[in-house]
């Protein structure tokens, strides 16, 4: 609005000092019917004069186009001399100069020819008028012709630095978008390896992970052994000291033994001895015996010789004679005795030499069994510390076993994580090519647009190529149209003619399809047309001063209720432009969580809530965040999600959810103070609804936040 009250006023200044004021004005009004007559045969001449020069032929072309032009300049000429130096006329002359800039007509070309024209106009009105006002009404006509002349220079001024400067900045629009292509493509092309790498990785990681548990549950086993003979050396090693301390006892006792045996064999030799004496006694004693046997019988023989008086000695002789029988008859019992005793004795001796000769051998074998469990001890706690050590290192091992399997999981996941990430950054590169594209589209710089597009609905039908179409316009130019929601590509270089509500029967061709639907260009637009289709735009521009005026005062509202929150300490500035969005699990279509969302729930809905009821054409009135982030819809698109439902999900819980396509990022990157523009809302399963929207930036402590987004129906 500023630079529009700036505009009027630099168009007084003009008015003011050419002196176009009433007088000049009346004097205008009374050279119209005069000269009107002869704009047809002036614009004849002018244009054989023009087309006498090459330049000037190609640049104007000829045939249709001439006529064209004809008749664009006689009404602009009419118009000129009606005296109405309104806005509409500031508009006209503009746009001419800003056409002979954009077709490349040089200032001298222009001056020449307007040279012409006036000296044709000042002579046909020479000859007309009253000589005593000729000077009056010649004034005027010169005053008219030198303000025209000053706005299409002063457009040509202008619109040559600025049409340089725009020329400069879609070329590097251009430069911008061609490097991103190739950047995004050779971004494409690493994170497709980084994928592959990442599959890679991940089956590596799996056959690590199942090589892993088989090494941890070979080594858990090996180490569940090793503890048993760990357990089972400790256990032989006790037993060999046992065996080892009984062999030595034996040992000791086979030493005793032996010495016993000795003894043993010392005192059977001394009773050989012995019996050997008994034996000498016993045969003493019989040679005694048979001695005194045969004293007996001596004196028995000599007592019968004696007679009565040898008969106290033959009876004396006789019991000698018994005794010695009887000594004999005992000695041979002792003899007896004696010889079992010395044949017992010499068994004796034979079997204490047999039993010491063997506790000898027993003796040896058990010094020889001593040695060997003294070795196999020694052996024994060898092994003891062998198993001991295998055991340790086996629980080391099987520790670093663990350590791997855990690492190969970590290895798993992590692989698994480095491929969902590069499906992401694969996925958001793409978008970054779509993001900037329409940035640089959307952005001044980037505008291709020859002539300025006004956002309007009007109902079309017509025919493209075979086709029969319908539905409602979206953006409208004097040179074309957008079909919004008909982005068909293969209606792409189709011919027909479309049917626009209040407008009419137009010509035209299909010349691209994109996101905001088919782009047409007009053939040959009649004068007619071309003034319907400017008041159709001025219509829509009326009209959009109000819903302005109205999102604007919603946006001051959120900017105040956001600075009010920072203040209270409600919320940091941190968390209220931070763009990390949590994804809510289980949602279809997706949705997130913001660190800001809660301060939106409670501010919000006071500001656009009331919106809606101020216009039944209202649809939506919303805050989105830059990243075209709503935590915050309309309360009737906010209801909760239903389960295998998306479709309804699309159209009715549209809280909570990013935004990104074109229309979302022009309103969220939108820095003007309006933005407005039209497109097919999505509301799922394939349903479009088009929608007119007005943007309006909002502005936290200096730092671009988002927008507010208003909608109506067309």
């Amino acid at each position: 609005m500023a630079s529009e009250h700036g505009a009027m006023s630099n168009s007084r200044d003009r008015l003011n000092f050419l002196r176009l004021d009433d007088d000049a004005v009346s004097a205008m009004t009374a050279v119209r019917p005069l000269v009107e007559g002869c704009l047809p045969a002036i614009a004849d001449d002018f244009y054989a004069h023009l087309m006498k020069w090459p330049e000037l032929q190609a640049m104007l072309g000829g045939g249709g186009r001439i006529g064209h032009l004809k008749q664009a300049q006689q009404a602009h000429w009419s118009a000129l001399f009606s005296g109405r130096f309104d806005e509409d006329y500031f508009t006209r002359a503009v746009a001419v100069g800003v056409t002979h800039e954009r077709i490349g007509l040089g200032v001298n070309w222009y001056l020449g020819g307007y040279c012409f024209v006036l000296e044709k106009l000042i002579g046909d009105l020479h000859a007309k008028c009253d000589k005593a006002r000729f000077p009056e009404m010649a004034a005027a006509v010169l005053r008219a012709a030198f303000l025209d002349m000053d706005l299409a220079i002063s457009t040509y001024i202008e619109h040559g630095e600025a049409g340089k400067m725009k020329r400069e900045m879609l070329a590097l629009s251009d430069t911008v978008d061609r490097e991103v292509a190739l950047t995004v493509g050779d971004i494409e092309k690493q994170v497709k390896r980084l994928i592959e790498g990442a599959c890679e990785l991940t089956g590596v990681a799996s056959e690590l992970k199942t090589m892993a548990e088989a090494v941890a549950e070979a080594v858990s086993v090996t180490s569940d052994n090793v503890q048993s003979v760990a357990g089972a050396s400790e256990a032989l090693e006790e037993t060999s000291r046992q065996i080892s301390a009984k062999v030595h006892g034996t040992s000791q006792l086979t030493d005793a033994a032996q010495q016993k045996m000795e003894t043993a064999a010392a005192t059977v030799e001394g009773l050989k001895d012995a019996t050997g004496r008994i034996r000498d006694v016993v045969r003493l004693i019989q040679s005694i015996a048979g001695q005194t046997r045969m004293l007996a019988l001596n004196a028995t023989i000599e007592a019968a010789r004696a007679g009565d008086m040898g008969k106290g000695f033959a009876v004396v002789a006789d019991e000698v004679k018994r005794l010695a029988k009887l000594t004999e008859e005992g000695i041979r019992g002792v003899n007896a005795q004696a010889h079992a005793i010395g044949q017992a004795t010499d068994e004796t001796v034979a079997m204490v030499e047999e039993v010491t000769a063997s506790i000898q051998d027993i003796n040896a074998i058990a010094q020889e069994v001593n040695l060997s469990s003294e070795m196999q001890l020694s052996a024994t706690a060898d092994i003891k510390g062998n198993a001991g050590q295998a055991a340790q290192h086996t629980g080391t091992v099987h520790g670093h076993a663990l350590s791997v399997l855990n690492q190969a999981e970590r290895t798993g996941a992590t692989a698994q994580r480095v491929n969902e990430l590069s499906v992401v950054v694969n996925r958001d590169v793409g978008d970054l090519q779509r993001r900037l594209g329409i940035i640089l589209r959307s952005s001044a710089a980037g505008d291709r647009r020859a002539v300025p597009r006004v956002a309007v609905g009007l109902a079309f039908s017509g025919r493209l190529g075979s086709r029969e179409i319908k539905g409602h316009t979206g953006d409208l130019a004097t040179k074309g149209v957008v079909l919004a929601g008909l982005n068909d590509p293969s209606l792409v270089g189709q011919a027909g003619a479309l049917e626009l509500e209040g407008i009419g029967n137009l010509r035209c061709e299909a010349v691209a399809a994109s996101v905001l639907g088919l782009h047409v260009r007009f053939r040959d637009v009649p004068a007619a047309a071309l003034a319907t289709i400017a008041a159709a735009q001025g219509r829509a521009r009326a009209e959009e001063t109000g819903y302005a005026t109205l999102i604007q005062g919603v946006a001051a509202g959120v900017i105040q209720a956001f600075e009010q929150a920072l203040k209270t300490g409600d919320i940091t500035e941190a968390d209220l432009f931070d763009t990390h969005y949590e994804p809510i699990a289980g949602t279809d279509p997706q949705q997130f969580l913001a660190l800001h969302a809660h301060l939106t729930d409670q501010v919000v809905h006071q500001f656009t809530e009331a919106v809606l009821e101020k216009d039944p054409r209202i649809v939506i009135c919303c805050v989105a965040d830059r990243n075209g982030y709503i935590a915050t819809h309309n309360k009737k698109y906010s209801q909760a999600q239903r389960p295998g439902e998306p479709v309804w999900n699309a159209a009715n819980a549209r809280n909570r959810r990013i935004f990104d396509d074109r229309a979302g990022l022009v309103a969220a990157r939108n820095v003007r103070p309006v933005f407005v523009q039209t497109y097919p809302r999505d509301m799922g399963g394939g349903n479009f609804v088009v929608l007119k929207e007005f943007d309006s930036p909002i502005t936290v402590r200096d730092r671009h936040w988002g927008a507010v987004r208003l909608a109506i129906k067309p």
